[in-house]
């Protein structure tokens, strides 16, 4: 499955609707892997919900906006 991430300040960012089955899993489990589109390496990332109003605001009002960071 392929999702767009935004890049903010240097930090990864997803922005699903609470509909969106791929959010309902990150829900249950924020643990994550992601790879770069013709990339072969995966990385692991938590998927943590975004609290600041600022890179809120960047999104539409209905997203659920959370931050891609790298994990062991």
């Amino acid at each position: 499955m392929y999702v767009n991430a935004v890049a903010i300040d240097g930090v990864l960012h997803v922005d699903p609707t609470a509909e969106r089955g791929w959010y309902q899993h990150i829900a249950q489990d924020p643990r994550v892997r992601m790879r770069l589109p013709d990339g072969d390496i995966v990385f692991p990332a938590l998927a943590k919900p975004v609290q600041d109003p600022a890179i809120k605001a960047r999104f539409g009002a209905d997203r659920i906006v959370l931050q891609l960071v790298p994990r062991p």
